[in-house]
Formats: C-alpha cells, sequence, structure tokens
C-alpha cells in the first residue's frame, strides 16, 4: 500500500515551503527522500496545490485523483512510494463540494493508498479572518474519514513531525 500525504493550507500559507523542507525537492516530479530507517523511499512530489492546477476544467476532480497529476508530470503508480501533495484549504469548503478534502480521502484510498493529512494551523503571514472556520470544517472533513490531523506551524521546521507520524518507513 502507498501513502498519500496532503499538507493542506490556506494560500500563500507555506504548503511548498514545508514540502520542501520535507522531501529537500525543489521541483515537482520523483525523487528519494530521506526516510525514517535507512531503507530507500520514493516520493511523487508535487508543489502546486490540486486547485491551482485546473479545477474550471474538471481536470484535476477527485474522481481523476491522482491519476490525472500521474498523466500530467509523466509519472507511473510504481515508480513512487507515497505522494506528497499540497490542498488549499478553500477547496470544495464553501464553493464546488466535490472537490473538498473528504472526497480526495476517499478517491486515495479507493486507489489503495492509506491517507495521511497535516493541517498547517499556523501560517507565514498570519491567518486569514476566516481562517478558523476553514481549520474547523477541515478537521471536521478529516475525522469523519476516519484521518486525525497533524497540526503543523509553517513558522517551524516541521519536517520530522511530519516524517515520524507519516512516512510508511
Amino acid at each position: 500500500m502507498k501513502t498519500c500525504i496532503f499538507i493542506v493550507g490556506d494560500r500563500s500559507s507555506g504548503k511548498s515551503t514545508i514540502i520542501k523542507r520535507l522531501t529537500k525537492c525543489n521541483e515537482e516530479g520523483v525523487w528519494d527522500v530521506q526516510s525514517k530507517s535507512s531503507e530507500p523511499l520514493t516520493a511523487f512530489v508535487l508543489l502546486s496545490a490540486i486547485a491551482e492546477r485546473g479545477l474550471k476544467k474538471k481536470k484535476h476532480y477527485p474522481y481523476n485523483f491522482p491519476s490525472s497529476l500521474e498523466e500530467e508530470k509523466g509519472v507511473k503508480r510504481e515508480d513512487y512510494d507515497m505522494l506528497i501533495c499540497p490542498f488549499e484549504i478553500r477547496t470544495g469548503l464553501w464553493k464546488n463540494k466535490d472537490c473538498s478534502i473528504d472526497k480526495y480521502i476517499q478517491k486515495a484510498r479507493d486507489e489503495d493508498f492509506e491517507v495521511k493529512v497535516a493541517i498547517i494551523e499556523q501560517s507565514y503571514g498570519g491567518n486569514a479572518h476566516d481562517l478558523p472556520q476553514k481549520l474547523e470544517k477541515t478537521k471536521e472533513m478529516c475525522i469523519r474519514e476516519g484521518v486525525t490531523p497533524l497540526p503543523l506551524d509553517a513558522n517551524q521546521d516541521e519536517s520530522r513531525k511530519i516524517r515520524e507520524n507519516f512516512y510508511p518507513r
């Protein structure tokens, strides 16, 4: 079983910075990353959130996840052990409920991924006035799907915390 890690945060909250620190990768693609053990671990690393990739054309809707991302990047499922994907917290909360985090969690599970979610509760530029409601709604969706979100602070290097809690090995 592969692992899918969603790093969830508001716009400009530090999602890609957290992923870059975690993986030591500055570009999207399949990379060898540091594991919890000395065993090799390969990650399909994405730095742009799903919402930034084409929801208007339904290209990256949950029913296409993660196949549409693999196709976009020319990656085969057998090429990686885990998928690390940023997710914008606004996606599917107020508009287009078809693209909420719970739908992506369900689809990832259908594709035989173990799903992990980390939510940025403290972001670089402070927090938007409506962020607390978004955080609560997102946490509720995750918990309803049986996923306990890991809280993150974008002002700290949370790499070790994510690795220890989410990496398969």
